[in-house]
């Protein structure tokens, strides 16, 4: 149709330039052609598949373009629903094969955001079809895996990617009738398993690692909140969950998911409760808790702590609030047995001992004897007070400030620094800031604990060993369609 193929570009402007031009009226037209009533979009299409063939590394943008108007899933009925996102898979892994890992799990966002809306259908409605969806989510979680591990230098990059994906977002959303208010909006549909904070960040920063660490998240509470539908006791489900949890992380070993996870463990919520109730956000946060805190995470940050990047050192730092924040609010509900699983993690951890280094390194310092996670804060927070710039994030600064003037996590000297600079005494603080922290600091970890027993589930399934290898035999029902 004439009025729905945008025209070539011919002009001496980079390709790239070109591109978004190309793209950006093409967006425009097609909105243009919608409300008019068009619904051939077969000269859009034409195009960009010559493109995404033609092009060794083609832009994400085009893909996503590309895929919104070939995939298209409404008025589907759940079975064909799921054959689609099995054949859209199939279709990222063909076309991602030229490109980097940090770029192939970042171009699986439609197929996760397709994912969330299968999950949500078969938990509640249509049972029978569970295992398909299950089989799938094990498939791309396998995949995302092999990714990391072929391409693991590639992960933290800090590749932008182009402001029109998000209008690219809004096509995949107007083909299911979801319309959101701006991009934030926008990305709120998109994006449903991350938090506010997370997709703030995906959507100002455009950071390529950023979203692909994103993607992992969302995928990998995918995973473990299908797996809460089992009628199944309570410690039983939380072993498996754990089981099930260290498997993942260990396959994907990256610090753009590890921060993702970090940000959401901060939140006083996951973004799971739609899915899995309040009894079962609860559980699953215990459960990532407990993961996140005593793997061993040294693997993605340098050997030697005073070669920290700045991203390293805030997601450092991160793990050390969720630590302290876990240890706090064990004893604070009386289970003591869990606080000291807690502190024997921060003791046993290479985290504290890196981040140390890299302030004494950057100082000149004496290394200080710490014995808590909220000591340790407290000591970066006193070098903050002499200029030394540890953290530029303020969402993470204000966490911080809220465990250094909360009395409850402990006092400073409990720590002997054996260095009189670094006692934090009456430091300035932003009390305003940490104010803004302190519900999350003293949000409930443990609730689950409580509900034992009140938890009611849908369908017994079985609990298969979670193996990354597994991603060759996510068909399931046959060969994946490459399209």
């Amino acid at each position: 149709m004439e009025n729905s193929t945008p025209a070539p570009i011919k002009d001496d402007r980079r390709p790239r330039e070109a591109f978004e031009l190309l793209l950006s009226e093409s967006i425009q037209r097609l909105h243009s052609d919608r409300r008019s009533g068009v619904s051939n979009f077969v000269g859009f299409s034409s195009i960009f598949s010559r493109l995404i063939q033609t092009t060794a590394d083609p832009p994400l943008e085009a893909l996503w373009f590309y895929l919104a108007l070939t995939f298209r899933s409404e008025n589907m009925e759940l079975v064909k629903r799921v054959s689609l996102v099995k054949e859209l898979f199939g279709f990222m892994v063909s076309y991602s094969g030229r490109v980097s890992g940090l770029k192939k799990v970042a171009a699986l966002a439609p197929v996760v955001y397709e994912l969330h809306r299968l999950v949500g259908d078969v938990m509640f409605w249509f049972s029978e079809a569970r295992d398909d969806v299950k089989c799938l989510i094990e498939g791309v979680v396998s995949y995302v895996s092999m990714c990391c591990y072929e391409n693991r230098e590639d992960f933290g990059g800090m590749l932008k990617f182009s402001p029109l994906l998000m209008d690219v977002v809004n096509l995949w959303l107007a083909d299911k009738g979801e319309v959101g208010v701006g991009h934030a909006g926008d990305s709120r549909l998109f994006f449903p398993m991350v938090s506010d904070e997370v997709r703030a960040r995906i959507v100002i920063g455009r950071e390529l690692g950023f979203l692909a660490g994103s993607v992992m998240c969302e995928v990998f509470l995918l995973s473990l909140s299908l797996e809460c539908c089992s009628e199944v006791p309570r410690l039983e489900l939380q072993k498996h969950l754990h089981q099930q949890a260290v498997q993942v992380i260990a396959g994907f070993r990256d610090l753009n998911f590890f921060d993702t996870l970090l940000r959401m463990l901060s939140e006083p919520t996951l973004p799971v409760t739609h899915l899995v109730g309040y009894a079962g956000e609860s559980l699953l946060r215990e459960v990532l808790c407990d993961v996140a805190t005593t793997a061993q995470y040294s693997i993605v940050l340098p050997v030697n702590g005073y070669q920290l990047s700045e991203h390293s050192t805030e997601v450092a730092l991160r793990w050390l609030l969720i630590t302290e924040k876990a240890t706090h609010v064990s004893r604070a509900s009386g289970y003591n047995t869990k606080a000291l699983y807690y502190e024997n993690a921060f003791s046993e951890s290479s985290i504290p001992g890196q981040l140390i280094d890299w302030v004494t390194f950057k100082t000149g310092s004496k290394k200080p004897v710490l014995s808590s996670s909220a000591a340790l804060i407290r000591w970066f927070l006193a070098f903050e007070d002499t200029g030394l710039k540890i953290v530029n994030d303020p969402v993470l600064k204000a966490h911080m400030k809220a465990v250094a003037l909360n009395p409850a996590f402990g006092s400073f000297t409990d720590a002997d620094t054996n260095n009189n600079e670094t006692v934090v005494g009456n430091h300035n603080l932003d009390q305003e800031m940490a104010d803004s922290a302190y519900d999350w600091c003293t949000s409930p970890l443990d609730d689950a604990t409580a509900m034992d027993g009140q938890r009611k589930r849908k369908e017994d399934r079985q609990h298969n060993a979670y193996l990354r290898a597994k991603f060759i035999k996510v068909h399931c029902h046959g060969k994946l369609a490459t399209t």
